[in-house]
């Protein structure tokens, strides 16, 4: 807030008080006042408004400038009634106080919808849980019954149970720092059980899994890790090219301080276009504007479980040649103890 801008709110009053000032003068003038007399009290009369005026101003603008300045620093805008000391000047106060109400009332509204929404996620997960154990059943059966049972229907319970499993994944993926447990794991292990999880739909679709140079130890929590590499690898298995052999390639490499493990096929590839939004929710792209059945999740539950668990998760890609996906494990000494 300016000091002229001040001026102009107080426009209105400025021209009242200078209408005033001049019926002054003139009555002053039809008393017989010397000039010099009604002068000197036009003077004095213009200086008490002009002081009122530069009173008023410097104490509501050290209030405002508080007030800006505190909401442009703050990540959290809401926090900003709190900031705030209160001010000595009645306007200030009302301000502060209409702030405080809504504040409150926001945050009563937030906290409502919170557990509304932590209700209906505890209610999708144990539905979920009750959910898996038929599905397991009928999944024991399918395998039981193979020479009675399609192939392709087996096919799709997998995928039913897939999805099952990546909507409560990204449920919890919400408070996954309560689920988690960071120690060091042989990645070659978690590797060998996503494949062997994954092995009816590699063989069903003719792919070639070539593992190698898996031989590390990473700080990571084994389960969240094997669900990550389990989006990844089925991500690869849908979005292989009829134009030549598929084939998958999982590898590590040692860079550093931290271990890379690539995950990489020779599918359709990403566009150019598309490759910095394939982190983003519910984002498919022209690939999967291609396969109806893709929903835009499996990437991004993956980048936000990587965020949780603190490794980086990356992607390249070249259209019709290749896609590379990598997750970093940094070394950390803490969890070595």
């Amino acid at each position: 807030m300016s000091f002229i801008q001040y001026l102009r709110d107080k426009l209105s009053a400025i021209l009242i008080g200078s209408l005033f000032c001049l019926i002054m003068v003139l009555m002053l003038l039809a008393f017989r006042l010397t000039p010099f007399a009604v002068f000197v009290l036009c003077i004095l009369y213009l200086c008490t408004g002009l002081t009122i005026l530069l009173y008023d101003f410097f104490r509501k603008y050290s209030f405002y400038r508080e007030l800006f300045t505190h909401l442009q620093e703050l990540d959290q805008k809401y926090l900003l009634v709190e900031t705030l000391g209160r001010p000595d000047f009645y306007e200030g106060r009302l301000w502060l106080s209409t702030l405080y109400e809504t504040n409150k009332s926001m945050c009563e509204k937030i906290n409502s919808y919170r557990t509304e929404m932590e209700e209906f996620k505890d209610y999708i997960e144990m539905w979920i849980h009750e959910v898996k154990i038929p599905l397991a059943g009928l999944l024991l059966m399918c395998h039981n019954n193979r020479e009675a049972i399609s192939p392709k229907m087996m096919a799709q319970v997998r995928k039913i149970d897939a999805y099952m499993e990546q909507i409560l994944y990204y449920v919890r993926s919400e408070y996954a720092e309560n689920d988690y447990l960071i120690k060091e794991v042989d990645l070659n292990r978690i590797i060998t059980k996503t494949a062997v999880k994954n092995r009816e739909d590699l063989q069903e679709n003719g792919i070639e899994l070539q593992v190698h140079d898996t031989e590390y130890r990473v700080l990571t929590d084994s389960k969240w890790l094997e669900f990550m590499l389990h989006q990844i690898l089925s991500n690869s298995i849908s979005y292989q090219s009829d134009k030549r052999k598929s084939c998958i390639e999982i590898y590590a490499e040692q860079e550093k301080n931290q271990v890379i493990l690539h995950v990489k096929d020779n599918g359709i590839g990403i566009t150019k276009a598309d490759l910095p939004n394939v982190f983003k929710k519910s984002f498919t792209g022209s690939n999967g504007r291609k396969n109806a059945k893709s929903t835009g999740m499996g990437l991004y539950i993956v980048r936000r479980l990587g965020d949780r668990l603190g490794h980086g998760v990356e992607i390249d890609s070249v259209e019709d040649c290749y896609t590379d996906v990598r997750l970093k494990f940094a070394e950390n000494d803490f969890y070595k103890m």
